[in-house]
């Protein structure tokens, strides 16, 4: 089954998102925005499986930038609160992201 939605936030930087269910292993929720910044944010989302999860953005649907998370030196996987923040944002300017997760197996 394919699930998409559309989300369009404006406070200090605009995000849309265009997610689909196959980007996320076995989907709790979708994404959300947290603790929004002048220059960053950060994407939050939730899986039913462990998973390696990660933030392909940009300024147009085209994205080019991956954003994860590393926590002294390692990349944090086998979760499922993933928890992505993407700094180094213009103000005013829309971006455009996915949210991907691929199960630990």
């Amino acid at each position: 089954m394919k699930k998409s939605f559309f989300l369009t936030v404006c406070i200090l930087s605009c995000f849309v998102a265009v997610v689909n269910a196959e980007n996320i292993a076995s989907a709790g929720t979708e994404p959300y925005l947290q603790n929004l910044s002048e220059d960053s944010v950060t994407i939050m989302w939730h899986t039913e499986k462990p998973a390696y999860g990660w933030v392909e953005y940009g300024k147009t649907d085209a994205l080019g930038k991956k954003a994860d998370t590393v926590i002294d030196g390692l990349r944090s996987a086998n979760t499922t609160l993933h928890k992505i923040r993407i700094t180094g944002l213009e103000p005013g300017i829309e971006y455009y992201y996915r949210v991907c997760s691929k199960p630990i197996e």
